[in-house]
């Protein structure tokens, strides 16, 4: 019995010094063949001509983490957002990162109709 124990003891010890967050559970299936698998995202917003996304962080994700593909033409368009690297830090940040592109970069006129890619969730 007390073999069992100071077992038990010893495995929680050694195993409680580890923990392994996966934020990017699916971030990096995303096809580019095909508009419906971006990964997920904790946010997205358009507004002032700027494609914004809130994304997961453990402390070092910026825009470099990121491709971004546009579809459309005209005044209507399509982003996706796919993250193209992990972030290795050790920071936990829940809130996330915001990470953001003008339309101008995306080559998106101004006043388009932009729809987000990406599902959203927490």
């Amino acid at each position: 019995m007390k073999f069992q124990i100071t077992g038990a003891v010893v495995a929680a010890a050694l195993l409680g010094g580890c923990v392994i967050i996966d934020a990017d559970d699916d971030s990096f299936t995303a096809d580019w063949d095909s508009k419906d698998n971006f990964g997920t995202v904790y946010g997205a917003d358009v507004s002032d001509s700027t494609v914004t996304f809130n994304v997961t962080d453990n402390g070092c994700t910026d825009r470099s983490f990121f491709d971004v593909r546009v579809f459309g033409n005209d005044d209507d368009f399509e982003v996706g957002l796919k993250r193209t690297r992990q972030d290795y830090c050790k920071a936990l940040n829940p809130d996330g990162a915001v990470v953001s592109w003008s339309f101008q970069e995306l080559g998106i006129p101004d006043g388009a109709k932009v729809r987000i890619l990406n599902s959203v969730r927490r």
